[in-house]
């Protein structure tokens, strides 16, 4: 027979095993939610080339920084929100990454064929000297940069968008 003093021991380690249990259930349970509320930019690419391709993403103030740097002649590119290589996908021309850890607000993607490997957009005395593409650009202006309203985009990050970009 077990004495009542050893029987609340053994209902004592029951208890905070089972509390222990909730807790590690509660801590994962709330990580699996917010995974599945961050939202995330699916770009897909459709370039024919072989040269590496890469992307940044600007916000507003960045994006004019980056303008007015190449105004002045720098040869240095502003930081941007994000940046990376797109990785190649089975399927010849089309190229795919996801875009994850944005904070909500108004961006704009831009990806180019990096033929030289320097990590930036090389410039030619008429523009860009690399092939490129931007978001939610359906024809390049000519003799200009695109304004920032007419390649940006509204995030949440509740919200995963599908983005395709062609590099030309």
């Amino acid at each position: 027979m077990i004495s009542n003093a050893r029987r609340n021991r053994i209902y004592e380690r029951i208890i905070l095993a089972t509390i222990g249990l909730l807790a590690l259930t509660a801590l994962f349970s709330q990580a699996q939610a917010e995974d599945a509320e961050n939202g995330k930019i699916s770009l897909i690419v459709t370039y024919e080339g072989s040269e590496d391709l890469r992307y940044k993403v600007w916000n507003k103030e960045q994006y004019d920084l980056e303008m007015s740097d190449a105004e002045s002649e720098g040869n240095e590119s502003s930081p941007s929100v994000s940046s990376g290589i797109v990785r190649e996908n089975i399927r010849k021309g089309m190229h795919s990454c996801e875009i994850t850890g944005l904070r909500p607000g108004t961006y704009m993607v831009y990806v180019f064929a990096d033929k030289n490997g320097n990590g930036y957009l090389d410039e030619g005395p008429c523009g860009p000297s690399e092939p490129w593409g931007m978001s939610g650009l359906k024809k390049k202006p000519l003799l200009r940069a695109p304004r920032f309203d007419e390649v940006s985009f509204p995030f949440t990050e509740k919200k995963s968008i599908t983005m395709e970009v062609v590099v030309k």
